[in-house]
This record gives structure tokens, C-alpha cells and sequence, in this order.
């Protein structure tokens, strides 16, 4: 993800966590719709489970699941975009 401030993962390849960091420029719910248009691109086969409106730790926030083929490994992903202050921080893992 361009947007990508950090990302951490196993030495086995099992597990990934990424956290990207954006202006907020429009409306939570776009900017999450398009966060979930730049990871279809990224996985093969994206396969979206469900989609649910949040609040974390006082924040509105939009976490989606979804499964999908990337690096030729089968992911099973949470996604959660975070409305905070004039940023938006989209977690995956």
C-alpha cells in the first residue's frame, strides 16, 4: 500500500500486520471503500465476508473481512479504517 507507515510480519510468512496513515479528504465510509478497492488489487480471488460499522477506542472506525490470494499464500483478513483528528489509519492484518 503506498500509504503503508509500518508493517510487521512472521518469519514463516503466517501472519501480517500493516497500519497506513492518510489525510481524511472525505467521508469515513469513502475512504474506507477505497482502501477496500486498493486491497482487491492487491489479492487475488477477494472474496469480502462481511462489513460492519465500529466505534474503537472512541473513534468511528469501518472494519471489513475478507479472503483473498496474495504471494501465493490463501488470506483470511481483517481491515478496519480509523477516523482520527484529519487522518484516517487503515489496519490489516
Amino acid at each position: 500500500m503506498p500509504n503503508a507507515i509500518t508493517a510487521m510480519g512472521t518469519s514463516d510468512e503466517t501472519a501480517l500486520f500493516i497500519v497506513g496513515r492518510e489525510a481524511l479528504k472525505d467521508s469515513l465510509d469513502a475512504q474506507a471503500s477505497n482502501a477496500q478497492k486498493a486491497l482487491q488489487k492487491i489479492y487475488e480471488n477477494y472474496r469480502q465476508i462481511s462489513s460492519t460499522k465500529r466505534t474503537v477506542a472512541g473513534l468511528p472506525a469501518v472494519e471489513w473481512r475478507f479472503r483473498g490470494v496474495a504471494d501465493g499464500h490463501d488470506w483470511s483478513v481483517t481491515a478496519l479504517a480509523i477516523a482520527r483528528g484529519t487522518d484516517v489509519f487503515t489496519l490489516w492484518e
